[in-house]
Parts: structure tokens; C-alpha cells; sequence
């Protein structure tokens, strides 16, 4: 422990310290469950002011109920004060501001708000005191009545055996002992007593002092520990729930009411019925004491009193009147029902958000943090988030707009985030949606937004770092009291306002906003909403090209904020030129540099959250820089780094696995690379030393193409230039991902794209140099090599099997494998399954085995096999794959959007096909085509016996191996072949699965991707895909010339190489007919064809004559129909026709010469020639040429085919499938739903008949 003395100041604010709660002479810490807590000074909610009924809640000590105890762990009952006072109200404060700030967003329920709150009293109370919050004793009343009650029969048992009064009171002090082993069991018991105990006296009034008398006797027995002696405890049970039950009915009652309204009057009977049905219950309880039965069965039957009918209860309105008028006598009540009724469920907020913010807010504070500056002398920061046009806020038509599945956005949210739902709706005091959206259709579209990737959400997050200085900076000054209400004057409030300004402050860089306000789009009134409703909200945009006097265009960076309702300039800066010369997102965040204010810059992506518990923690975040400035000297901290969290994880299975990968990254694999001085900047939300950014060209790089991953380069940046980049555990900010099959497709494909540019520019050069060798490798493997090593996987699978392909075409796998030199290759098979599919979850649940115990981490991995986890992740492998792969030869990367919407619309198949051909359908194809000449043409057994075993046969002539082979199967197969045999599928199955995931992977998470009705819509849309003849992107040829366009700029060696890699095809077509010549010589060389059957001439004859009849037929019906055809369409048509009868004809012909399999392999051979040919022409001559874009139409089309077949027969014959699939994409209750809307949206929809239209000619 190193002890510094630190200099003193005389007008600075005393300095916030971190400690854990503790009570005196050493007990326990207050505890959530097993897991302790500290303490963290920050802000609470209004704190409730005692009225004068209140005054008769009086708080005997402890020792009036046990003197032979402390007092110290009834301090959470009766409340604490004094010095522990002052030591607890920080963070009692701090943590109900907090749990105020998740009820505003609807994390937290009302009830479950005053459950996990601090009780505090206001700071003119005399004697004040905080009460502890009600969820620290959840379920400890229920263990203590338990106790209570068993240990109650087995006295009453012994009363029966006449045991002496010593051994009687023995157990007794046993028992005792029992509840005083956990301080919180007293605390349940003895409060929710004296809560109870004391609405009772205060409700009953002064007419009814005699049940203080029973009141008195009970404390008294508790105090001679004589419980079990003087008390009938069979009814423990029925005295707690009809305590509740007056409570609960007295919570009920309405607050403004009068004597005449109907609704008071039944709440008064009902508090009138259950006082009754509480005074037979404390009869029962008291009935070993005859005086005290006596009295209550008085208590009804006195006049004038609370009971008495004759005056129209007019004592006991005005009783209940004045209960339910004083707040804090309220206060006491709910207390007192808590108390009575929290159970270990209640105990925890329903939402899994809530579950998440406390438990990571809380175990966060037990974390080396470093402490904090008093807030004025923290570090000064701003916060940057670029912005172009994403969505703002989602309007009402967005959110009630029905999809094609009559599934609305509004119902989709409710879905997935059902307890936030019923939440918002008990704050705005709705019944449903519609209701809802009548009443307060802002909040509605707020809520939405908040829960999506919206730009609000970020603005909302952010802002609560203005809450969270303001907030601690009143704890300096504020003494203890609760902070005022917003829009306060008073000079305290007015120094919070200034300290805000001076610490923080809030850009968002709104690129186009002056055109969108220009063209009057929804954006700019939506980012207009959002300045007015955070005043402190600054917007930076570029505003240009503007016409000047001289006729010259200027560009000017302009600075708005909202005063009042109005939107205003504050800076207007004249720019050189366009501002936006290079990647879109860079240049946008940094021309907008100059409007920042402080000593840090925070890069925060519109795409993320904050959390006000969070936003709490920044001083000792930004307090790093100094505590390891000081450790270490060498190095300046120039970059912050801190954990994110995914927020989108519900949404999916697809969010939930890339939540989990995500969460893997930036938490094991970022604190790993920061321990070996490794950490780079991969983008939001990192915080930068602003001087240093701004002296070494802004936050991140921008030069088109080779900074298309722009954030990086601020991390090489920082490590050339001897700047240091750290990474804390102990904060964290939300972050939304994409949530779609497609647009994780392309947000793969700019991540792999831009490591691919990476790979070629100088600043990764001059890392691989200035690096020394260890750090090389760690800098390597956690950065541009993990592209290198998922690419090398990828090539490791195709020469694998072109390699067992060669093998089998050229006779050499037999040979080898005779000779055993190919074990290897089971081996191969192994890890690639391996490797594709288990491997890259191994991360995953050692992060998630760390932070949440081993147990979910192994439930987390059959979960995600259950949910095609291994799927998803072997498809996204080729897509890395493909995109690093052709960036790196080809170069021609660029920014893809992804739109980070949700995803419930079904995306059709030709959307899929534009997506994923080249990355995966092709791959797919052809590795299933190679896996099928495997199968054909690969070795799996072979005689291990010699040809002497025939010698007499052979008359002692060696044969040709092929004859020895032949008659070695047929006849000593079971004692030769046998024991050699491999198995197919063993060898090959891994890479049939690679093949099946990379070709029908997106139909799985795709919704309704198995639906008939679906795919059938999905068949007709590619059908006029294929067909429609033009270059706009709804056409094949205009998405084909798209895909191909990176070969326009391919360099003569990017050609070269592209040009070796599809020579493999001619290869296996040159094995293909080296195999056929060899078998047509040798293998069949004494095999006749016609003579095998004598009819088989004839027959192939008379198919011919078939043949010829069927076209004739069909021309003739063509031709009526062709009438109207143009003289071109004539010609094609009867070009077809010809084409396709010969091609039969040739056929059937050739049968007479070959048998099946021998014009298969000549297909085989022409196909895989013709598509090398038109790969090769495409590199050569590019994809602008008739002929090439004939041809690779024709495999497109084929390709589709194959892919699309499949999924035709799935969706017909096995309609199961549809329901498992819509079941691991969504949750169970968006599912049924699902189902629910398809049935009434078939039955209630029906399509009006169209009107005739007048019939077009062919050739329009």
C-alpha cells in the first residue's frame, strides 16, 4: 500500500470515496443473495416526507426486544444513523437513482422499483435514517416461519411428555439461537412485525388502545423468550397472509377520494372486513391468554369506534382518510406488504436487462477501479457519433405497418421484451397497444425506438453522463440532501448546470443534415425532436456546396444546438473544400473535432447504449490515465478501452450468436491483448487522448478503400507513435448488432474487406517491423491474423479434396493406400469438422465459463447446437473467406450498408441467390459435385491377397491387376476385401456438412423459410429475376456485372493467379477423360453393346421414331400459339426446337455405341471444360461479351436448380420443418403469434379478382 500525503485545498469539494458498507463491531456487509456489494457515491429518487402521523411510529431499540443482543443487525429494521448514517447515504442514494432511471425506461416495474429501493428520510426528520432496501430479506421470512413452526410441534410434543421447564426453555433458546444465526432472517421477522404491527395502531386510532396491550404482551414473551410457551403459533401462517391482505387492501384505496365516493366506500368495507378477519387471527395467536381474547372480542362491539356501523363508520373513514393522505405513514404500509409478501422471485426485477445492469453494476464494484477526482477536478471529456442516415426514430406507420405475415414492428418488440412492455404500460396507465398508442402515441414511438438501433437510443445513453456529473457533483454539495427537481433556481442547482457545461459535453456529426433538412425528410425533424428534448445535444454537418458572391462553391462545418424550441447556429467554420474526399464515416467524424470540448474524445457509433449506473463510473475511468501514468512512466495512455455489451442478443438466435461472439471479443480477447501491450483501436468506444488524436490525424484514417476499416488505424497510430492503449473491466456501454441473415452477410463482408486492404497498407507493415517477435505473434493472432488463419482453413478443404480427386482420377489413391501412406486423411476429416463447427465455440464458452460459471458455459454450447449454432458459424467462415480472399488479390473494397432494422420479413430467394451465389452457392455446388466423383471414382477397399491363390486359374501366369481385382471381389471378398474396406461417409462426412450449410444455410435463418407458400412466391420472383432483360439491379445480368466489377481493376498478376486457380477444373476434367479412356481401353475392351440384347437396336429405333412424333405434335401446337410472333421469336423458336431434338436424338443414338455411365462421363467432361472456358474468358476477356453471359446464365440457372430443388421437396413433403425452423430463429411466444396472424391473415384476406385487361401482343 503506498501512502502519499496529498495537498489540500481549501474551497475544493471533499473527495468521493469508494468503501464497502460495513456495520460496526464486525458484521456482515449487506448481501444481494451470497454475492456483497460496495458502496458508490451517486444519486436517489425523491425521498418521502414524513407527515405527523408519523410521529407515531416510534423505534424502540433493540434491546427492548432482545436485551441480551446487539443492536447493530436490526440496524436494517429500524433503520440506520449516525455516523453508519453518513457512511451508507451515498450509495443508497447512488443506487436509488439508478433503479429511477431503469423504472423511466421501463426496465424496472413500480413494485419492483420499491422493492430494490432504500427507504431514506428527508433531511429535516429529526433523527433521520435510511431503511434498508426490502429485497435483502427476500424469502428469509418464509425460512424463519418455517423454523418457527416446526420447532412449535415438536414443543408442543414435548409439553405432552411433561419434559421439565429447564429442557422446555432449552429449546426454546435453541430456536432462537436458529434465527439469530442469519442477521437477515431477524431483520424479516422483526420487521415486517413492526411495520405491520404499527399501520394496525395507527389505522385503529385512539379508540382502540387496548390492541397495544396485545401488541405489549407479544413483544414482552419475545423479550422472556417465552414464545413458544405464550403463544398458540398453528396460525403463524394464516396471521401473515391476512396481514397482507389488509395491506394490500389499504394500498388500494383510492388517494383524492371523499366520504360520498362509491370507490372509497367499498375500499373502506374492505379495510373493515379485513381488520375483522386480523383481530379472529391475533384471537387464535393469543388464546393461551384469556384476558387478551376478552379484549378483542370487545374491540368490535365498542360505539364510536372503528367497527360501529350506526354513525356510517365515520371514525373509521376519517382514519383511513388520514392513512391514505400522509405519504409516510403510505411508505410504512407498502413496507410493511413487502415485507409480508417478497418471495426470492420478486426479490430479482423480471426483465433480463434488469437482471443484467444490477448484477454487473454491482459485481463491477469490487473491480480495481481507480478512485475518483472530486468532479471539479476530473478529467473534462466529449462524446463524437457520426451519423448519416440511419433511422432516428421509428414512426408510427413503422410501427404499425403490417409485413407480409401480418406481423407489426409494435407486436414484434412486445414479443421479445414482454416484462418492459407491461411495465410501460403501468407507467403511461394503458390497458394494451391500442390504447397505448391512442393515449400517448410519443411515448409509444419512443419505447420502440429506445429498443431498437436508432439513433435516439445512443442520444438517450449518452446524456446520462450530463445526470451522472450533475448527480455527483450534488452529492459534494448537497449534503445529504435529495436533489431538486429539474429546472431548479436555486444557486445549488445553477453550479450543477455550470459544472456540466465545464466537464461535458455531446456532438452528434449529422453528415448530410442541412440537405435532409433542405429536402424536409423525416431525419432532420426527427434529430430537430431530439435537440429540444436534451438541451445539452450539440449537431455537427456539413453545409455545402453553397454558391457565394463570386460564383465559387464553399463548404462550411456548422455547429446547431435548440434554444428553447428553436433550432440555432453556434458556429459557422468556412472548410478549404469538401470536407468528404475519402471514406464517408472518418471524414465525418472528424471534421466535426473542432466543436469538442475537454481532454478526451469518446468515438461513440449510433448503434450504442449507456446506462446512467454506468455513466456514474466515468470519473475513475478517465482517472486510469493518471493511476497508470503513475505506475508506469514510459508510455502516455493515449487510448481507453472498455468492455461492450450486445443489447441485440434477444432479438434471434442469430443476434444471440453474434452477441455471444461478440462478447468473446471484446472481453477475452481484448483484456488478453491489452496484457501483452497488443490492444488496438477496433472501433466504438474507446476513449482518445484528444490532443494526441487531433496531432496525429483525427480519430481514425480515411483514404477510400485502403481505410475502409477506419478505426484500426488509429490503434497502429497510436503504437507507432508510443502511445499506450489500455482496457478496463469495470464499465461497460451497450452496443446493437446486426440481427439478419443478410445484413450480417455484409457486415462480414466489410470487416473481411477492409482486413483485406489492411493487410496491404504501410501502417501494417510498419507494425510487422517494429514489433518484436513475441508481440508480433500475439499482435498477429488478435488482429489481421484471424482473417489469414479462417481463409487458410477454407484452402485446406479444397486442396484436401482436388487432392483425393487427382488421387482417385489417376489410380494412385489405390496404390497408396495398399502401400498405407493415407491415414492421414481420416485424420484431415476430423479436424475440419472440428474446426468448422466446434472449435470456434471454444472461446465462446471459456468467456462465458468465466463469467457466468462452467455450467452455463457448457448449457450455452448445447443451446447453440440445439439452435444450428455450428451452422451459422461455418457459413459465416466461407463468407470471411471470400471476401478477405478477393480484396486481397483483387483489391476493390468498399463500405457496405447493412441497416440494422429487425428482421421478421422473409427474404426471397433471389435476394439469397444475389447475396450468397459467389461466396457460397458456387463453393457449395462444387464441393458437392468433387464429394460425388469421390464417391465415384475413389478407392475404398482392395484385395490383400495375392493372385497365387488362383495360380492354378491363371495356369501360373501373373494376370493384369484389374482381372486379378475383379475375380478377387467376386470370390474372396469376405476373406480379402473385406478387412480393408473404409467407409465413405466417415471419410467424407465433414465436408458434406461444410458443402450442405454453405448451400442451404440461409434458408434456416431465413423466417418462413420452409413455408410452401412462400417458396412458391419465392419460385416466380427468381423465375422474373432470371429473365428480365436489363442492367438495374432487379435483373440477373445487372446484378451479374455488378458482382464481376472488381475485375475491371484487376492488376495483370491478379489475373494470373485468378487464372491458376480455375485451371483445377480443366484438371479434373482431364483426369475425368484419362479414367474413361482407360477404362473404354483396357477395363471394357472385350464389352459389346448391341449383342448383350438383341432387341436393343430396335427399341432405341422406335424411341426415335417416339421422339420424332412427340416434337412433331408439340410444333404443331406451338406453331397455332406463335401465330402473332414475330419473324425473330419464329426463328428462335424453331432454332429450339431443332437444338433440343437433336440433342435427344444424339442421345439415344449414343447408346448403341456406350452404355450410360461412359456418356455421363462425357457430360461430365464437356460441362467442366465449358465452365473452366467461360471462368477463363471472363478473366481474359471480361463479363461484357453475348456469348459469356449466355453461358453463365445457364449455370446460374442451373445452380439455383440445385439449391432451390431441395427446399421445394422440404416445404412440401415435410411442412414440420417450417415450425422448427420459426421456433430456433424466434422465441416461443413471437412464434405462435406468427402462426396465430398467418391463419387470420389467410382467412380475412382475400385478393379481389382483376379487372380483364386488355391482351397485349407477344412482342410488347
Amino acid at each position: 500500500n503506498k501512502k502519499k500525503k496529498k495537498k489540500s485545498y481549501v474551497d475544493t469539494p471533499p473527495q468521493r470515496i469508494f468503501e464497502t458498507i460495513e456495520y460496526s463491531k464486525g458484521d456482515r456487509p449487506l448481501t444481494i443473495k451470497a454475492a456483497v456489494y460496495s458502496t458508490l457515491l451517486g444519486g436517489g429518487p425523491e425521498n418521502s416526507i414524513p407527515g405527523d402521523n408519523c410521529k407515531q411510529f416510534t423505534t424502540p431499540s433493540v434491546g427492548d426486544i432482545d436485551p441480551g443482543k446487539a443492536a447493530t443487525p436490526l440496524n436494517g429494521v429500524f433503520g440506520v444513523t449516525g455516523a453508519e448514517f453518513e457512511r451508507t447515504i451515498p450509495f443508497a442514494m447512488a443506487w436509488n437513482r439508478c433503479l429511477s432511471s431503469m423504472r423511466d425506461a421501463d426496465v424496472l416495474s413500480d413494485r419492483e422499483l420499491s422493492v430494490l429501493s432504500y427507504l431514506i428520510d428527508a433531511k429535516e426528520t429529526p433523527d433521520r435514517r435510511l431503511y434498508q432496501p426490502v429485497f435483502l430479506t427476500a424469502g428469509k421470512l418464509d425460512e424463519s416461519l418455517e423454523i418457527v413452526s416446526d420447532c412449535y410441534v415438536v414443543y408442543e410434543r414435548l409439553v405432552l411428555d411433561k419434559k421439565k421447564d429447564k429442557a422446555l426453555q432449552k429449546f426454546e433458546q435453541s430456536m432462537t439461537d436458529r434465527l439469530l444465526k442469519d442477521d437477515l432472517r431477524m431483520q424479516a421477522v422483526v420487521g415486517s412485525y413492526k411495520f405491520a404491527s404499527q399501520v394496525i395502531k395507527i389505522l385503529l386510532g385512539e379508540q382502540h388502545k387496548e390492541v397495544d396491550q396485545c401488541f405489549a404482551f407479544i413483544e414482552e414473551v419475545v423479550c422472556q423468550h417465552q414464545i413458544l410457551k405464550g403463544l398458540n403459533l398453528h396460525c403463524l401462517y394464516a396471521v401473515r397472509s391476512q396481514c397482507a391482505e389488509l395491506l394490500k387492501s389499504i394500498l388500494d384505496v383510492p388517494a383524492s377520494s371523499t366520504d360520498a365516493n362509491i370507490k372509497f366506500q367499498r375500499s373502506l368495507y374492505a379495510v373493515v372486513d379485513n381488520v375483522e378477519v386480523v383481530i379472529n387471527s391475533m384471537k387464535k395467536l393469543l388464546s393461551k391468554q384469556e384476558h387478551l381474547v376478552k379484549l378483542l372480542n370487545d374491540t368490535p362491539l365498542k360505539p364510536n369506534s372503528f367497527f360501529f356501523p350506526a354513525d356510517e363508520q365515520r371514525y373509521a373513514s376519517r382514519q383511513l382518510q388520514t392513512l391514505v393522505n400522509d405519504k409516510a405513514v403510505m411508505d410504512i404500509v407498502s413496507r410493511a406488504y413487502q415485507l409480508l409478501t417478497v418471495d426470492n422471485v420478486d426479490a430479482e426485477p423480471r426483465s433480463d436487462e434488469g437482471q443484467r445492469r444490477l448484477r454487473f453494476f454491482a459485481n463491477s464494484l469490487f473491480m480495481d477501479m481507480p478512485d475518483a477526482r472530486p468532479v471539479r477536478q476530473m478529467h473534462s471529456f466529449s462524446i463524437s457519433t457520426p451519423y448519416f442516415s440511419e433511422i432516428v426514430l421509428y414512426s408510427l406507420k413503422d410501427l404499425t405497418t403490417e409485413n407480409d405475415d401480418a406481423i407489426k414492428l409494435v407486436y414484434y418488440l412486445q414479443t421479445i421484451n414482454p416484462h418492459e412492455w407491461d411495465n410501460f404500460l403501468e407507467r403511461v396507465q394503458a390497458r394494451d397497444a391500442a390504447d397505448a398508442l391512442k393515449k400517448c402515441p410519443e411515448e409509444v414511438q419512443l419505447w420502440a425506438s429506445y429498443r431498437g438501433q436508432t439513433l435516439a437510443r445512443t442520444v438517450r445513453g449518452m446524456m446520462y453522463n450530463e445526470d451522472a456529473i450533475r448527480f455527483l457533483h450534488w452529492l459534494e454539495i448537497g449534503e445529504n440532501e435529495a436533489m431538486h427537481l429539474p429546472g431548479c433556481a436555486c444557486s445549488r442547482c445553477l453550479k450543477l448546470d455550470e459544472m456540466v457545461a465545464l466537464k461535458f459535453s455531446y456532438i452528434c456529426t449529422c453528415q448530410i443534415y442541412g440537405k435532409q433538412k433542405d429536402e424536409q425528410k423525416q431525419q432532420a425533424l426527427d434529430i430537430d425532436y431530439l435537440l429540444v428534448k436534451h438541451p445539452g445535444l450539440r449537431v455537427a454537418y456539413v453545409d455545402g456546396p453553397k454558391k457565394v458572391k463570386d460564383g465559387s462553391l464553399k463548404y462550411f462545418s456548422v455547429l446547431i444546438r435548440a434554444q428553447g424550441d428553436k433550432i440555432v447556429e453556434v458556429y459557422r467554420v468556412e472548410l478549404p473544400g469538401d470536407p468528404i474526399i475519402g471514406e464517408g464515416k472518418p471524414e465525418n467524424q472528424n471534421h466535426a473535432i473542432i466543436f469538442t470540448r475537454g481532454e478526451w474524445l469518446q468515438c461513440i457509433d449510433m448503434n450504442q447504449d449507456n446506462y446512467l449506473e454506468e455513466c456514474l463510473k466515468m470519473p475513475n475511468l478517465l482517472a486510469t490515465s493518471d493511476d497508470k501514468q503513475r505506475k508506469d512512466n514510459t508510455y502516455p495512455i493515449t487510448i481507453i478501452g472498455f468492455r461492450e455489451y450486445v443489447f441485440t442478443g434477444g432479438v434471434s438466435n442469430l443476434a444471440a450468436f453474434m452477441q455471444i461472439q461478440e462478447l468473446s471479443f471484446v472481453s477475452l480477447g481484448q483484456r488478453m491483448l491489452a496484457l501483452f501491450h497488443v490492444r488496438q483501436h477496433y472501433g466504438h468506444p474507446d476513449i482518445f487522448d484528444k490532443m494526441f488524436a487531433m496531432g496525429t490525424g483525427g480519430t481514425a484514417k480515411s483514404s477510400r478503400g485502403i481505410n475502409l476499416s477506419e478505426d484500426i488505424f488509429a490503434g497502429f497510430n497510436t503504437t507507432l507513435r508510443g502511445g499506450r492503449v489500455t482496457h478496463e473491466e469495470f464499465i461497460q456501454v451497450g452496443k446493437g448488432r446486426d440481427v439478419g441473415m443478410q445484413q450480417l452477410a455484409l457486415f462480414e463482408a466489410k470487416l473481411s474487406s477492409g482486413a483485406g486492404e489492411c493487410v496491404t497498407s504501410r501502417d501494417c507493415m510498419r507494425m510487422a517491423n517494429r514489433l518484436d517477435f513475441f508481440r508480433l505473434n500475439s499482435w498477429f493472432y488478435g488482429n489481421l491474423g484471424w482473417y489469414f488463419t479462417q481463409t487458410l482453413t477454407v484452402y485446406g478443404v479444397y486442396v484436401f479434396i482436388y487432392g483425393k480427386i487427382y488421387f482417385s482420377l489417376s489410380g494412385l489413391d489405390a496404390y497408396y493406400l495398399q502401400a498405407g501412406r493415407l491415414g492421414i486423411s481420416g485424420v484431415l476429416n476430423t479436424s475440419w469438422a472440428l474446426q468448422f463447427g466446434f472449435l470456434l465455440v471454444v472461446p465462446v464458452i471459456a468467456v462465458v465459463g468465466v463469467e457466468q460459471g462452467f455450467r452455463h458455459g457448457m448449457s450455452y454450447l448445447l443451446w447453440n447446437c440445439m439452435t444450428l449454432g455450428p451452422l451459422f458459424f461455418t457459413f459465416q467462415m466461407g463468407n470471411r473467406m471470400n471476401y478477405f480472399d478477393r480484396t486481397l488479390i483483387h483489391g476493390g473494397a468498399k463500405y457496405r450498408a447493412t441497416g440494422r432494422g429487425f428482421t421478421i420479413k422473409h427474404e426471397k430467394f433471389a435476394e439469397l441467390f444475389r447475396f450468397y451465389a459467389f461466396s457460397h452457392f458456387y463453393r457449395g455446388v462444387e464441393l458437392s459435385f468433387l464429394l460425388l466423383l469421390f464417391y465415384a471414382y475413389g478407392t475404398f477397399s482392395w484385395c490383400n491377397c495375392s493372385w497365387m491363390l488362383e495360380a492354378d486359374f491363371y495356369n501360373n501366369v501373373e494376370p493384369l491387376p484389374y482381372e486379378w481385382k475383379t475375380r478377387c471381389y467376386a470370390n474372396f471378398y469376405q476373406s480379402c476385401v473385406l478387412p480393408t474396406n473404409q467407409n465413405y461417409g466417415i471419410m467424407s462426412y465433414s465436408l458434406w456438412l461444410i458443402a450442405a450449410t454453405w448451400m442451404w444455410a440461409p434458408f434456416f435463418f431465413n423466417p418462413s423459410g420452409f413455408d410452401w407458400d412462400k417458396c412458391i412466391d419465392d419460385y416466380s420472383d427468381w423465375q422474373q429475376w432470371l429473365t428480365t432483360k436489363n442492367d438495374s439491379s432487379e435483373s440477373w445480368l445487372g446484378w451479374w456485372a455488378n458482382e464481376l466489377e472488381y475485375l475491371e481493376h484487376s492488376t495483370p498478376f491478379s489475373r494470373l493467379v485468378q487464372f491458376v486457380r480455375k485451371t483445377r477444373f480443366l484438371l479434373v476434367a482431364v483426369g475425368l477423360y484419362l479414367q474413361m479412356m482407360f477404362r473404354l481401353a483396357y477395363t471394357e475392351q472385350n464389352m459389346t453393346v448391341a449383342d448383350d440384347f438383341a432387341l436393343k437396336p430396335y427399341i432405341i429405333l422406335g424411341a426415335l421414331v417416339v421422339l420424332l412424333l412427340i416434337l412433331a405434335c408439340a410444333g404443331y401446337a406451338s406453331g397455332r400459339v406463335a401465330k402473332k410472333m414475330t419473324f425473330k421469336q419464329k426463328r428462335l423458336r424453331k432454332l429450339k426446337f431443332h437444338l433440343t431434338f437433336a440433342g435427344l436424338a444424339g442421345l439415344i443414338a449414343a447408346l448403341l455405341y456406350f452404355n450410360l455411365r461412359t456418356i455421363v462421363e462425357i457430360a461430365l467432361i464437356v460441362l467442366l471444360v465449358a465452365y473452366w472456358v467461360l471462368q477463363i474468358a471472363i478473366v481474359r476477356l471480361g463479363f461484357r461479351h453475348a456469348m459469356i453471359e449466355t453461358i453463365a446464365a445457364l449455370f446460374d440457372r442451373s445452380v439455383g436448380w440445385i439449391i432451390f430443388g431441395p427446399v421445394l421437396f422440404i416445404a412440401m413433403f415435410m411442412p414440420f420443418l417450417s415450425a422448427f425452423q420459426q421456433r430456433v430463429m424466434f422465441n416461443q411466444a413471437f412464434t405462435s403469434g406468427l402462426e396465430v396472424s398467418k391463419l387470420f391473415s389467410n382467412d380475412a384476406v382475400t385478393k379481389p379478382d382483376p379487372a380483364p385487361k386488355k391482351k397485349k401482343k407477344r412482342d410488347e
